[in-house]
């Protein structure tokens, strides 16, 4: 019998459940990502549109801990945009 160095594996499926639970199962991905080269008030309006779906998430914190450790460069994750939480991150580092 073959003894596989690995121990502690846990299932990858329970780390990504709450994917499962949020506000965002059913909407079209495509609200959450921007159009290429959307800028000013088109870009706004669509961010705007993507976090009302986050507002009152039950994982919204779950949801914003993967985009902020994987990292999510692209899209509203969290409740948070791309730009919301490259500042977010940059501060964390500042302070840190």
């Amino acid at each position: 019998m073959t003894v596989l160095p690995y121990k502690n594996l846990n299932p990858v499926a329970d780390a990504w459940e709450w994917q499962h639970q949020g506000n965002c199962v059913g909407k079209d991905p495509e609200l959450f990502f921007l159009e290429h080269n959307m800028r000013d008030a088109a870009k706004r309006k669509k961010e705007k549109e993507a976090k009302a779906v986050c507002k009152g998430c039950p994982v919204i914190a779950k949801c914003l801990n993967h985009a902020l450790t994987v990292p999510e460069t692209y899209g509203v994750w969290g409740g948070m945009t791309a730009d919301e939480r490259g500042f977010y991150k940059g501060r964390i580092k500042t302070y840190a």
